[in-house]
């Protein structure tokens, strides 16, 4: 119930108070027992309060994070890392960003059968936790193409994701498509945003690479499904 509190006080502050104002309180309060109390805001390192876990596909989870103070901001398709003690062991693992909004991004983790962290995130973590996170970094980002034709194949469509949406919101926007590909219908990961970039008249192509016998006729990623 704590937890829960000081977290509903600390997506408050941000909101309400802003970070370059809690930087300034912050950095002029710093004792270890504001650190101990309240380790969002008393610190010196980036971190984000879970504010909300969404069931994305099955073994696939889409994080919504509130980073604090000292984050820098994002280009669409960059990642971050995210890192868990875990067996008493620092262990972190790179996921790509979606734009803010509403003083948030959010990171989709699939879960892997050998992956610490995945299962860490799909077991453990709650709304409400506090996690440790980079700065944003990476280069694979929109550069001014007049063209653009994003292929992707499973949890790969996250950085895809990301720069799409940030496009679709723009004024003039390039001339876009995507490819995506997954293992079957139930694996389709952000398949209502799909649907509705579509209807918005971005050109969406969907395939199954092993459809059950419940899914539509489909090849690769050449071949359409969903329309």
């Amino acid at each position: 119930m704590l937890d829960h509190l000081l977290g509903k006080l600390n997506q408050w502050a941000i909101k309400k108070v802003g970070r370059d104002w809690l930087d300034y309180v912050a950095s002029n309060t710093m004792t270890d027992l504001n650190r101990r109390w309240n380790d969002f805001i008393w610190t010196y390192e980036p971190k984000a309060i879970v504010v909300d876990i969404k069931d994305e596909a099955p073994g696939v989870k889409t994080l919504t994070l509130m980073p604090n103070q000292h984050w820098k901001g994002l280009q669409p398709g960059q990642h971050v890392a995210l890192t868990a003690q875990i067996n008493d062991q620092p262990v972190s693992r790179y996921y790509s960003l979606s734009p803010m909004e509403d003083d948030c991004f959010t990171i989709t983790v699939k879960r892997v059968a050998t992956g610490g962290l995945s299962a860490w995130v799909h077991e453990q973590l709650k709304p409400g936790m506090v996690v440790s996170i980079s700065q944003a970094q990476g280069h694979f980002c929109y550069r001014q193409q007049s063209k653009i034709l994003f292929i992707c194949a499973g949890s790969g469509i996250t950085p895809c994701y990301s720069m799409i949406k940030d496009l679709l919101a723009q004024h003039v926007r390039p001339d876009m498509a995507l490819y995506a590909q997954f293992s079957a219908a139930q694996d389709v990961i952000f398949k209502d945003t799909l649907k509705q970039w579509r209807t918005e008249g971005l050109a969406v192509t969907k395939a199954l690479s092993r459809p059950t016998t419940e899914d539509a006729a489909s090849g690769r990623v050449c071949a359409d499904v969903g329309r």
